[in-house]
């Protein structure tokens, strides 16, 4: 069972897991299984528990598939608990547990500004929020939401961290929210993940010293450009960042991406520069270069139907200007899932 982390702030949000998979009695399967979704570059996901789910499906990519077609966080979290309720139903395994954590940022009109959340579905979870020793075949899906007057709040999922580390994590994350720094969170998750992973207790057997970090910032969510996923991390935009049990960044594997109807599975890549956009959102301009808005040579105002959207059936117009002197912009369509936009101007 690994060993997730996330921890809460009103400007950060940072999801770690490791990715050793073993098997029941704790021998090794692997040590690069990929435990993680990235919904609508908004949500982050991982899992802890059964690895595979029918038909041998990979948990990741099953919890993708449900997900992909849901319009909101709070949907696709209840679809992938129904569907995984329905399949626990058909097996009979002494240790089926599962626990599904996902976090992101409550975006609803009546919640301003956005709430940061975490939404566990699970099978072996109390409603004290606390970890049950057998399963259920019920999923239950509960929410938690930073309080505006809380400065943190920490998840621990999988295995346990001992009080202590509790109690030290805890008081350095303080320190890094009070200091702004994101990378100081993503610094204190990862580390302590490897320190588990190091140690000489039961629990090093459970968890590698690869793994997956996500980083989600509210900025990102304020600017309208939620959409993009990019590596390395970046403040700016949903961002993520792997690391192999050597310690190494690349090349790097990506979660499973679902968004949209669309599932993305297996996304890796090689080496990015420093300063480099990553596959991912080259991927975006790649699409938005295809359908791209076009401005009149003296036009300063601009407004159109997102192309992206009416390929989809929905109605969204994009509007706003480009200064007399910029060629060309990169823009977001800020529609409920929200589109890279290519806006060119006319030559003369």
């Amino acid at each position: 069972m690994t060993l997730i982390l996330t921890a809460l702030s009103h400007n950060y949000i940072v999801q770690a897991a490791d990715r050793r998979l073993t098997y029941p009695d704790g021998s090794l399967y692997d040590d690069d299984t990929n435990k993680a979704v990235f919904y609508c570059g908004r949500v982050a996901v991982a899992y802890t528990g059964l690895a595979l789910m029918k038909e041998d499906q990979p948990t990741a990519e099953w919890i993708g598939m449900y997900m992909k077609d849901e319009l909101g966080a709070e949907s696709a979290m209840n679809r992938v608990a129904k569907e995984t309720e329905d399949y626990l139903r058909t097996i009979n395994r002494p240790d089926k547990r599962l626990a599904i954590v996902a976090t992101g940022w409550a975006t609803y009109k009546e919640i301003q500004p956005p709430l940061p959340f975490i939404c566990v579905g699970s099978n072996f979870m109390a409603d004290s929020w606390s970890w049950k020793s057998t399963a259920d075949d019920m999923m239950t899906v509960r929410y938690q939401f930073l309080e505006r007057d809380k400065l943190l709040a920490i998840f621990v999922a999988g295995q346990a961290l001992t009080p202590d580390e509790q109690r030290g994590l805890e008081r350095d994350l303080r320190q890094a929210i009070n200091d702004g720094s994101s990378r100081a969170m993503v610094d204190l998750l990862s580390t302590t993940i490897q320190s588990v992973a190091g140690g000489k207790d039961s629990r090093a057997q459970r968890v590698g010293k690869g793994m997956i970090i996500h980083l989600l910032t509210k900025a990102s969510i304020m600017s309208g450009r939620a959409n993009m996923v990019v590596t390395p991390l970046t403040e700016d935009l949903p961002s993520f960042i792997y690391v192999s049990k050597e310690g190494k960044t690349s090349p790097f594997h990506g979660a499973v991406l679902a968004c949209n109807g669309t599932l993305l599975t297996n996304v890796g890549g090689g080496t990015i520069p420093a300063g480099g956009k990553g596959v991912i959102r080259s991927e975006m301009e790649d699409s938005a270069k295809k359908y791209p808005m076009h401005l009149g040579v003296d036009q300063v105002q601009f407004a159109a139907q997102c192309s992206f959207c009416a390929l989809e059936g929905k109605h969204n117009i994009v509007s706003g200007e480009l200064p007399l002197s910029e060629k060309e912009a990169w823009i977001n369509c800020r529609g409920e899932l929200g589109h890279l936009l290519l806006l060119r101007r006319h030559k003369h």
